[in-house]
């Protein structure tokens, strides 16, 4: 970046491009935000401008506290740009000579063979922030077959992945997408060389959306929707760090306890010779600060208390009932440190979260009732032909009828009641028989009669 700020000086804070000519650009039209390629001693940047005026601070501060916590060759380094009346940042291409990005749906499909749509669907909007932390093991697994076994590169590799998910949950990254991380291939062996530099960072800290419903007083709830976009993330941060396995629970200690907010903004405005022009900026700081605390606060504390049942469970220590049951109020989650949970607790943990059936008895109709009643998608923990289990569903959420696969005699006379409440439902069904579409057409004709 030192030969482009040789090159172009500063307007205010911002590296001024204007003099470019559009044959010195071409147009770069992935993404929601305007951007541009453009060359500069032969090295090839790609300026982004704010399509909603405060992602550029976004990118620079996210990029300022990367620095204290992944390795500097996993960052992209940002500045500030102008070109005429536009402003947002720069950055310079991170592949080399011989190199080729790939984003992360095409890599998971290119190590899945294209089997894993379903999985797929359910990590498009990253992989597990708000429904448990169940998909970076399956990262992991797809990483591992990339890197062909090398234990160095894919433990580097995903400690640096997953030092990124642990930011992105502190800054509140609300875009952290499929297609905002990814690989490097070399083009001659088609290989996976490494984890592409952390990019696209911008819709954090409350610093996105049009402003229709900002409030000055309140960055990090950006919408009217307070509970939507407050900082519910430190909660799941704080569920891994007490849940997961120690990899993860190490790193998530290293990042919360050398992460230093005060720090990154120094930083950002020693770079930029001024000040941030957010007026905002110390609430940001002041939310930030809070929700570090919280976190420290809510595992650090308990630690003596989480280590306790780690060694517990690495003894092969069977806990009475009493016990146990008091381990999974700390978090349901850690039934899985549990020797032989009982029935009791088994029911607890998966009504909590469906999730924890992989810790319990799936065969225990009691137990697979409880996960339904966590959400109807425990279904997909169970075979489809489970009928009694289905029909329990249907009765708890008409959205388990997308789950309906045999449409046995029983499952139509649950359907048709489920119908006669509300028609729309049958969107639901998936290929239903003629039997049950004849059945909506004359509840609708009977309706017609009865006006």
């Amino acid at each position: 970046m030192d030969n482009l700020r040789k090159k172009f000086k500063r307007n205010n804070l911002y590296l001024d491009i204007s003099a470019l000519g559009e044959s010195d650009t071409f147009v770069e039209t992935i993404g929601i935000h305007p951007k541009f390629w453009f060359l500069v001693d032969d090295h090839k940047y790609l300026a982004k401008f704010d399509s909603y005026k405060k992602t550029s601070y976004g990118e620079i501060i996210y990029n300022s506290l990367a620095k204290q916590v992944l390795d500097e060759n996993y960052i992209v380094e940002y500045d500030f740009v102008r070109n005429y009346e536009q402003t947002g940042v720069v950055c310079k291409s991170f592949l080399g000579e011989g190199e080729s990005f790939l984003h992360g749906a095409d890599f998971i499909l290119k190590y899945t063979n294209g089997k894993q749509n379903e999985t797929i669907a359910d990590i498009l909007m990253y992989f597990g922030v708000t429904n448990g932390f169940n998909h970076i093991n399956f990262i992991k697994d797809i990483m591992e077959k990339a890197f062909e076994g090398d234990k160095v590169r894919l433990k580097e590799n995903m400690t640096n992945f997953f030092r990124m998910f642990v930011l992105d949950c502190l800054c509140e990254n609300i875009d952290r997408n499929l297609r905002n991380w990814g690989v490097i291939i070399d083009d001659q062996t088609g290989k996976v060389k490494r984890l592409a530099l952390i990019f696209d960072n911008g819709h954090v800290l409350g610093l996105y959306g049009s402003g229709k419903h900002y409030s000055k007083n309140y960055v990090l709830h950006y919408y009217e929707d307070h509970e939507y976009f407050g900082y519910g993330q430190a909660d799941e941060l704080i569920s891994i760090l007490k849940c997961e396995d120690e990899f993860y629970r190490e790193i998530i200690k290293e990042v919360i306890t050398t992460i230093d907010f005060n720090m990154a903004i120094k930083d950002v405005e020693q770079k930029i010779g001024g000040k941030i022009e957010l007026h905002n900026i110390d609430r940001i700081r002041d939310d930030f600060n809070m929700n570090l605390r919280k976190i420290k606060k809510e595992t650090i504390r308990e630690e003596k208390k989480l280590n306790k049942i780690y060694a517990d469970y690495e003894n092969k220590i069977v806990l009475s009932e009493d016990e146990q049951l008091e381990v999974i109020k700390i978090d349901n989650k850690l039934i899985k440190y549990l020797i032989s949970p009982s029935h009791n607790v088994q029911i607890a943990a998966v009504r909590e979260n469906y999730h924890n059936l992989k810790y319990a008895d799936k065969d225990n109709i009691e137990v697979k009732k409880a996960a339904i009643d966590s959400s109807y998608k425990a279904l997909t923990y169970f075979e489809p032909s489970d009928e009694e289990i289905l029909i329990y569903a249907i009765r708890q959420d008409a959205k388990a009828l997308s789950f309906v696969k045999n449409y046995t005699p029983k499952i139509n006379k649950e359907i048709c009641k489920r119908l006669q409440h509300d028609q729309s439902y049958l969107t639901f069904l998936n290929q239903p028989p003629q039997e049950i579409i004849d059945y909506c057409f004359a509840m609708k004709a009977k309706k017609s009669l009865s006006r």
